[in-house]
């Protein structure tokens, strides 16, 4: 019977001959480095696990500066997130703020937020600090699920960062995430009505549209319901 450490030293020397003739394609590359984090997260033995999280950290802090095809990177970040290691939750949190797929980042905020219950509370500040960046992400879908996240692991501070987002971004279903997220937030850390219709007012700015009025109002109303005083 082929023990887990076996058969990540098997992935990993299946690895070390990508590029090489005879070689893995990107597509074994990719499945490899997602069952590589899959089977290291269950390692007893450090030294594998370390060098399987060197392995595929490395795949994703590089994507940049090395010519990385979509589906090593892919496999990297599913890699990532299947072992939930601080170190690897920590470079998928730098790779949201890189220009990458979209569908990538949304990847990697999903291993971001499986793994910061995990971490230390400096891993968790700065992969909540990440999560408040992507809010800004230039795709609604990243921004949508940044605000889901922020949501369930944010702190009482962010709530005006989600007001902003659900009354001022263009997309509706990113409003309608940032307005749940809040409500979520509110919940949370029992902010009261009154603390997030102040965090709605201020997002709202000077001179609002009547229809930007009208979106707080319907924002404000919704988050009440959800919060008990």
């Amino acid at each position: 019977m082929v023990t887990d450490e076996e058969m990540a030293k098997r992935l990993m020397r299946k690895l070390s001959r990508y590029g090489v003739k005879d070689g893995p394609t990107t597509v074994e590359v990719g499945e490899a480095l997602h069952s590589l984090g899959a089977i290291a997260r269950d390692l007893k033995d450090s030294r594998p696990l370390q060098e399987a999280e060197g392995i595929i950290t490395y795949v994703i802090d590089k994507h940049n500066d090395v010519p990385t095809p979509p589906e090593v990177l892919e496999g990297a970040v599913k890699g990532a997130a299947a072992l939930g290691t601080e170190r690897a939750g920590l470079a998928l949190n730098r790779l949201v703020q890189t220009t990458t797929p979209d569908y990538v980042a949304c990847e990697a905020l999903k291993g971001i937020s499986k793994t910061i219950p995990k971490s230390s509370s400096d891993g968790r500040e700065k992969m909540v600090a990440g999560l408040q960046r992507a809010l800004k992400h230039p795709s609604g879908s990243v921004r949508a699920l940044a605000a889901e996240y922020l949501g369930e692991h944010g702190e009482k501070e962010h709530a005006i960062h989600l007001a902003t987002l659900s009354l001022h971004a263009p997309e509706e279903h990113v409003r309608n995430s940032a307005k749940n997220a809040l409500a979520e937030l509110a919940k949370r850390h029992g902010i009261s009505k009154r603390d997030a219709r102040n965090s709605l007012q201020k997002a709202l700015g000077t001179r609002p549209s009547p229809s930007l009025v009208k979106r707080q109002e319907e924002t404000m109303s919704f988050v009440e319901r959800q919060i008990r005083d």
